[in-house]
C-alpha cells in the first residue's frame, strides 16, 4: 500500500511540474489560467489538502 502512495504522488507530482512547464511557457492569458486551473488540484493532492 505504501508503494502505491509514494507512485500517486510522483506521477501528480510529474503532471503538475508538466503543468507548471507549460503554464510559464504559454503566452495566451486564457491558455495560462486554464493551465492555472488544472494545477490547482494537483498541487493540492501534492501538499495533502482537499
Amino acid at each position: 500500500m505504501l508503494l502505491i502512495t509514494i507512485m500517486y504522488y510522483v506521477i501528480t507530482g510529474y503532471l503538475a511540474v508538466l503543468c507548471l512547464y507549460n503554464f510559464l511557457k504559454e503566452k495566451s492569458v486564457q491558455n495560462g489560467v486554464m493551465y492555472a486551473i488544472i494545477m490547482l488540484p494537483l498541487l493540492l493532492r501534492l501538499f495533502r489538502l482537499k
